[in-house]
């Protein structure tokens, strides 16, 4: 058995060396180059975390008896995957292209943070199953942040306000898809469903309609402030080194 302190400082330790090593290596080796080559770091991303999660839903199964949908990939938190292959392999600025970028900066920006801090389902005691998942959870989780923070540095995605509502609208509608989907199948896809130990409570207080548009307006709400952060602390900086250049010139 393990405290769930160890296993809090162990996963946060192998998440964060593994995001460190990713991003001083990415953006070292293409701070200066080209957009394909800068996408490259973040192929590599792909490939490991489509490995990470082949391993996990392989022990999963084998490991747990009976249907469980949150051992497949098609929990919110299993898009990391999808909108990075749409960013590494489709068409520049498209807006499917667009969309995957914003989709991953906006939400797991904030995820990866809040990983760092608390963790859900962290029992005082856990099994070494739970240990390895845990480990699991959160190393994928921080990735995904480091990945986000790559994105940025690199400047892969200009931060056009116009695409935040498309970007809130998936985030806002996967809560839709998940409540429902849940329900159907009777088994929770989600931390952000009906039936999860996180959230389910919402439900509980509200009711499932009501509930699912809180977690709606509320995903458009937290997208709208980190995208506008982000938005506003490049544009001081662009600013500030814009007038840097100027006074050299003059």
């Amino acid at each position: 058995m393990y405290s769930a302190g160890f296993v809090f400082f162990i996963s946060n330790l192998v998440g964060t060396i593994l995001g460190l090593i990713f991003l001083v290596l990415g953006v070292s080796l293409c701070f200066n180059k080209d957009y394909k080559t800068k996408l490259i770091p973040l192929k590599v991303m792909f490939f490991f975390l489509v490995t990470l999660e082949i391993i996990k839903i392989y022990y999963l199964i084998a490991s747990t008896p009976g249907f469980r949908p949150k051992s497949y990939p098609i929990i919110y938190c299993s898009s990391v995957m999808y909108l990075l292959f749409i960013v590494c392999w489709t068409k520049k600025d498209s807006l499917i292209n667009r969309m995957g970028k914003g989709g991953l900066i906006i939400p797991f920006l904030v995820m990866g943070i809040l990983y760092h801090f608390i963790f859900p389902n962290m029992d005082r005691m856990m099994s070494l199953r739970n240990f390895i998942l845990n480990v699991h959870s959160r190393t994928y989780h921080i990735l995904a942040m480091y990945v986000a923070i790559y994105m940025i540095i690199m400047k892969l995605y200009d931060f056009r306000f116009k695409d935040f509502l498309i970007v809130s609208g998936y985030s806002a509608a996967y809560f839709q898809f998940c409540t429902i989907l849940s329900l159907l199948i009777g088994g929770e896809i989600s931390n952000f469903g009906p039936l999860s130990k996180e959230l389910g409570f919402l439900y509980e207080i509200t009711g499932y309609a009501t509930g699912n548009l809180l977690l709606g307006v509320l995903a458009i709400f937290v997208g709208f402030i980190v995208y506008g952060s982000i938005y506003l602390i490049r544009k001081r900086i662009d600013n500030k080194r814009n007038k840097l250049v100027n006074v050299n010139i003059n």
